[in-house]
């Protein structure tokens, strides 16, 4: 069997070679009893896979895509519905929409999500946000997005490869006091 060390070796030539597609995940590093994954994770400058997304919609707030399947450079169209009884907030529908996403998903290999970056990152890009914008209830809002990964949260972006996708929506409730995060449907770039 593989070593800790042999292992790291191999993870990090996938890393090196293909560096926007394979994302190191604690649920994976830790199913391989790594003791040492937060340093992995940190010293590979990826985002955490562990993203919990309030897939019961108990608050009744849902994104959804327009389709369960596009082609690569097609444009995904996303709804934000708020079925709530309270208003909410959110870039959908402002002159920034794209951050809106938190993050971009992808199934990896091991059947578990990978994290990519929706938008060039700080100190990459700065951004002149605008703000929120209020959507009241029984309302929704489209936003047509292009999908393009910023690699490692910087300026560079490449279109999204084949595979199992989904999104991570931002909004906050009536109050202001919390961003929620909510993920859209799967869908299959082809």
């Amino acid at each position: 069997m593989f070593s800790k060390n042999h292992i790291f070796i191999i993870l990090l030539f996938f890393y090196l070679f293909s560096p926007c597609y394979l994302t190191l995940t604690k649920d994976y590093l830790l199913a391989n009893e790594f003791s040492d994954s937060d340093n992995l994770n940190e010293n590979l400058k990826k985002p955490s896979a562990q993203i919990n997304c309030n897939e019961s919609q108990e608050d009744h707030v849902t994104v959804k895509t327009e389709k369960k399947n596009y082609t690569q450079n097609e444009i995904v169209q996303l709804t934000l519905n708020n079925n709530s009884q309270e208003t909410i907030y959110s870039h959908f529908g402002s002159q920034t929409p794209i951050f809106a996403i938190k993050y971009i998903h992808k199934k990896n290999i091991f059947g578990l999500w990978s994290i990519l970056y929706a938008q060039c990152q700080y100190p990459n890009c700065i951004y002149d946000i605008d703000v929120p914008i209020e959507l009241k209830p029984d309302k929704f809002v489209v936003f047509n997005w292009t999908p393009l990964i910023f690699i490692n949260g910087t300026q560079q972006t490449i279109p999204l490869v084949p595979g199992r996708y989904r999104l991570s929506i931002l909004y906050q409730d009536y109050e202001k006091k919390a961003w929620k995060l909510i993920c859209t449907n799967e869908f299959t770039i082809k």
